[in-house]
């Protein structure tokens, strides 16, 4: 599995769609999405969070700018 996992996940990223068709038949497939959407989430909170550092924003703003955002991907 773990020769043809990065390759997959370039066609997956390509949004091609045989791609996904294989991905959801590959063993632990639902593990491995779960893990792909957490590292994205964190990689944009990341990406946010040195925006509002440099922008030098106060830290409860800072703050409540990150919880209103996670909230609202929660509802999108």
């Amino acid at each position: 599995m773990d020769d043809q996992l990065w390759p997959l996940l370039g066609y997956v990223f390509a949004l091609d769609s045989a791609a996904f068709r294989v991905a959801t038949s590959l063993p632990h497939s639902g593990r491995l999405a779960l893990w792909l959407v957490l590292l994205a989430g964190l990689s944009q909170g990341i990406g946010q969070s040195i925006i509002l550092f440099i922008n030098q924003v106060k830290p409860a703003r800072f703050a409540l700018s990150l919880l209103i955002n996670a909230i609202l991907r929660k509802w999108r």
